[in-house]
């Protein structure tokens, strides 16, 4: 929670102030702002989850918990899913209708706005859940209301539709960045070969031109090679730019998509055995897994500045610029 506030922080600072627009700048402060308020908001209801999950408090702050979880999760994946989308036509259709700086600025807000509809039928779905145990003792959780325990089919339906977008969502960013690949392998080709056929002409050039008395004409030959080499470098740091925030958006998206396997594994496993209580034979350590896989998301929230600094050496730089200034006003 503390990695994730301090680092969500650093995130929306730097990207907002030393970063130029950008597509991927708009989508990466989008994706910390999510985490950022999931880690206010979202983990401390977790956390009031856990110490009191036998007598939840509250079902207006049951419903808040669960709408604060659903939209965060919608929404971060609407946008991990847009990005693929964005590196996809930056990558293998550069020359193509590009999302443009606006635009992406714009899907940020529409697509925060779906993932709260998204998770507004968890507002109906969850609220007091009492179950009365031995002893005559009811305990009270935060869970899918008592009616829908005789008549589970609105809870299916909302996670059967929620499964399919995270199917749909993991299927789109799959071909995306297979897409992505096979092209990044094509450039790395056809860079090589660009830069060899540019070496050999300058200097096949200048060594044709280097026993003759410079005139005119020589000249403008090797300054038009020279001319054509720059171009061609700017264009070469150009893509590789671009490969690398590729690279660094797939690693985000490739952990987003795995936090979040096991909790939907759990999710299918419940709906499964919806008749029966099959948690009731479980050792003490199965019962720890299960609080793990079900709260596995929660991995999401505070990986992405870390991987930011392994891969992004300009908020490498900017971190440590802040550091320093830290210090030395300390």
């Amino acid at each position: 929670m503390a990695i994730g506030i301090f680092g969500n922080s650093l995130v929306l600072y730097i990207f907002k102030f030393r970063y130029k627009p950008s597509n991927h700048r708009y989508f990466i402060l989008s994706l910390a702002t999510f985490d950022l308020l999931f880690d206010l908001f979202g983990i401390p209801f977790m956390i009031v989850e856990m110490r009191l999950n036998y007598i939840f408090p509250s079902e207006a702050a049951c419903k808040l918990h669960r709408l604060i979880n659903y939209s965060y999760g919608c929404g971060s994946g609407l946008t991990v899913m847009t990005i693929a989308v964005d590196r996809y036509l930056k990558v293998c259709k550069p020359n193509g209708r590009q999302i443009t700086n606006k635009m992406a600025k714009g899907l940020c807000f529409v697509l925060a706005f779906i993932g709260i509809l998204f998770a507004l039928p968890a507002v109906e779905l969850y609220g007091e859940h009492n179950v009365q145990r031995k002893q005559n003792i009811t305990i009270t959780q935060c869970l899918p209301r008592n009616k829908y325990k005789e008549n589970p089919l609105f809870p299916t339906l909302y996670n059967g539709f929620l499964a399919l977008c995270f199917i749909t969502t993991v299927v789109t960013i799959s071909i995306c960045y297979t897409l992505i690949v096979r092209r990044v392998k094509t450039h790395k080709v056809t860079r090589e070969m660009t830069f060899r056929s540019t070496i050999s002409t300058t200097i096949s050039t200048r060594s044709l031109h280097s026993s003759e008395d410079p005139s005119s004409t020589s000249n403008q030959a090797i300054f038009t090679q020279e001319g054509t080499s720059k171009k061609n470098s700017t264009r070469l740091k150009a893509t590789v730019k671009t490969h690398r925030v590729a690279k660094m958006l797939f690693v985000v998206t490739a952990v987003f998509i795995v936090s979040y396997i096991p909790y939907f594994c759990l999710i299918i496993t419940i709906y499964a055995n919806a008749n029966t209580n099959f948690k009731e034979d479980w050792s003490k350590t199965g019962e720890a897994f299960f609080e793990v896989f079900w709260r596995s998301f929660l991995i999401n929230s505070f990986t992405n500045p870390i991987i930011y600094g392994f891969m992004d050496k300009k908020f490498r730089v900017e971190c440590k610029t802040l550091l320093n200034r830290f210090i030395n006003r300390g």
